[in-house]
């Protein structure tokens, strides 16, 4: 009974958004450019992927403060919560898939809400990396009954290199949070990205931007570039993000790191429900409701506008801290993207993307 006025009353604020979503569209039929951006589902995810990886680039460089703090205290638990539906919910992946993302994200997070209270200790990094492991190699003993060779080859990489991160959890654990925003590019491409040549091209301006953010940061006159925004200047991020590295390489990892961030947020909350949408054209605002109703269900959004609640309040409080705790408990679901793009390259076998998705 609640969760259908709940339903009615969401349904009632996505018809009047609709409304004004049909007015902008008609004026966009009107030019010829705009309209292949309205029907053409590719040039759309291209031209939004290509526009919002320069706008980031210039905030970036401008004001990285704003994109660390206010990222995650914005866009956080609505990108967490895209993870897990496209990943997770979608794909018939089955309910023992379910059940060790639920077991492995609740064991992660309890880890790191229990590290709060005693930072520092290895110790906690040592199990974290032991877990996400077992999780990867678990992943894909359980994914198929018959062993390949392709599977067989992650397996052994992904044990190499739990081992290896066992030396140096620390490290490993802050190359992984460089290396997530990565991953996510990759989830994207590897298995909602269409086979074509064009696909690449916001990849290699993504590409093309980070590096040349990293090379620049270190030049930027400090008055211009890195202006401090919550109490945040990018010389004390550095010491969290690139300890021990020169200041210039320091500056341009923290640089390349917040937009980096921000591509990844993009990418989960814009560009994969894009490619992941089986019609060409934009979807509207009553049809992406009955989609995250049908998929998250009444609980499940419930839970997820309580978190984006939650971590408002706290930043209406102290948005600095805010932003902190959210990066150092939500681990979890970068580990997930590497779960699953370790199931996808072992299923090397001819398959389609998406195909080999499902077999996982």
């Amino acid at each position: 009974m609640y969760s259908a006025a709940a339903y009615s009353t969401l349904n009632r604020c996505a018809v009047v958004l609709d409304r004004v979503r049909t007015r902008a569209l008609c004026l966009s039929a009107r030019s010829a450019g705009l309209r292949a951006f309205v029907v053409n589902k590719q040039a759309r995810t291209a031209g939004l992927s290509i526009g919002h990886a320069t706008l980031a680039a210039l905030v970036t460089l401008l004001c990285p403060s704003l994109l660390l703090v206010l990222g995650p205290v914005l866009l956080g638990v609505p990108h967490v919560a895209s993870d897990i539906r496209y990943l997770v919910l979608r794909p018939t992946l089955g309910r023992g898939f379910g059940v060790g993302v639920a077991s492995f994200s609740l064991l992660l997070v309890g880890t790191r809400v229990v590290e709060l209270g005693d930072l520092g200790n290895p110790a906690f990094a040592r199990f974290e990396i032991a877990l996400v492991t077992i999780w990867v190699v678990g992943a894909l003993v359980w994914s198929q009954a018959r062993w390949s060779w392709p599977r067989l080859l992650v397996a052994t990489g992904a044990v190499a290199l739990g081992a290896a991160a066992l030396t140096e959890p620390s490290l490993a654990r802050l190359v992984f949070a460089h290396a997530h925003n990565v991953i996510g590019l990759g989830v994207w491409y590897a298995l909602f990205r269409p086979r074509r040549s064009s696909s690449l091209l916001p990849l290699a301006w993504i590409a093309l931007l980070t590096v040349a953010i990293y090379a620049a940061g270190g030049s930027i006159p400090e008055r211009v570039g890195w202006p401090e925004w919550f109490e945040l200047h990018v010389q004390a991020a550095s010491q969290w993000l690139a300890p021990g590295l020169p200041p210039a390489h320091q500056r341009g990892l923290v640089l390349s790191y917040a937009f980096l961030q921000s591509v990844h947020y993009a990418v989960w909350l814009l560009f994969i429900p894009q490619d992941a949408a089986k019609s060409a054209g934009s979807a509207t605002f009553c049809s992406s409701l009955r989609s995250a109703w049908r998929d998250f269900r009444p609980l499940g959004l419930a839970l997820i506008a309580i978190g984006m609640l939650v971590v408002l309040g706290a930043a209406c409080v102290d948005p600095l801290t805010t932003s902190a705790v959210y990066l150092f408990v939500t681990p979890f679901h970068g580990y997930l993207e590497v779960v699953v793009l370790a199931c996808w390259l072992g299923e090397r076998s001819g398959a389609s993307r998406h195909e080999q998705l499902l077999q996982a």
